[in-house]
Formats: structure tokens, sequence, C-alpha cells
């Protein structure tokens, strides 16, 4: 296993987005969707990030 799998292994989504919100974008995605549920999933656990980087 090479770093890079290393680490997308080591992400728990819960920590970034909550599980209800995970389904809300899976939904949008199966609806057809798909690309703009990961630009809201992507925006959403950068947002995330940057909330927790700030508390620090």
């Amino acid at each position: 296993m090479d770093r890079i799998d290393q680490l997308v292994d080591s992400i728990d989504p819960n920590d970034y987005v909550s599980e209800a919100r995970q389904q809300e974008l899976i939904d949008l995605a199966d609806q057809g969707f798909g690309a703009s549920a990961i630009r809201l999933a992507i925006r959403e656990a950068i947002a995330s990030v940057k909330a927790k980087t700030d508390e620090r």
C-alpha cells in the first residue's frame, strides 16, 4: 500500500461531514447530480477543516 492509499484509508468522513449530510449527498448523486454532490462534499469538508484549524 502506498502513502496515498494509507492517507485515504485514514480519513473518516464523519470528521468532516455529518452522516446525515453524507446521506443527503448520496441521494443527490443518485438523482443524477453526482458532480454537484462531489463539489458540495469537498466544499463542506474544506470548511470543516478550516473551522477545526481556527479552533486550535
